[in-house]
């Protein structure tokens, strides 16, 4: 159920339907629309953004102990590429004194895949962890976030909270 902004007529959407918003967010300040999905903690009020697209940040930065994913509150992928990248920096020095570097080249082609995963589908995986953990989305009405929740084929009763 989305509400308009322009009558406030509740309307039910199919869910293979593809909105499409006719105003700009100039016109009217109840549509964000930005590309970018607002949470909010209801308990500390506490907001976050995660986009609705290819992630730079999360694809370069993730691998350097994690930090983006500590600060948007994603601690299991936070730990897991810290525990990669500590592993790296354990298992290099120890393949230079063997000279077999296969294990290091192994972790850092890991590293590497799963920065560019975090690329393609970390916003996903930020916005599924945001609802497990409880925040709600603040701007449920925006075409954007609308298209990208089907698009991401998540549930799109989430969008009713």
């Amino acid at each position: 159920m989305v509400q308009c902004h322009h009558c406030s007529e509740v309307v039910s959407i199919p869910e293979n339907a593809v909105v499409f918003s006719s105003s700009s967010p100039s016109q009217d300040s109840n549509n964000i629309s930005s590309g970018k999905i607002i949470f909010k903690n209801p308990k500390t009020g506490e907001t976050q953004t995660t986009g609705t697209g290819w992630s730079w940040i999360l694809c370069l930065f993730s691998g350097a102990w994690g930090i983006p994913l500590f600060l948007k509150r994603a601690y299991n992928w936070a730990f897991f590429f810290l525990f990669l990248h500590l592993s790296y920096l354990i298992v290099y020095p120890l393949s230079m004194l063997t000279e077999d570097m296969t294990p290091a080249v192994v972790l850092m082609l890991a590293e590497l895949g799963f920065a560019v995963y975090m690329g393609l589908r970390g916003n996903r995986q930020l916005t599924i962890n945001y609802l497990e953990n409880g925040w709600i989305i603040q701007n449920p009405e925006s075409s954007d976030v609308i298209n990208t929740i089907k698009k991401w084929q998540l549930d799109v009763n989430i969008l009713e909270k």
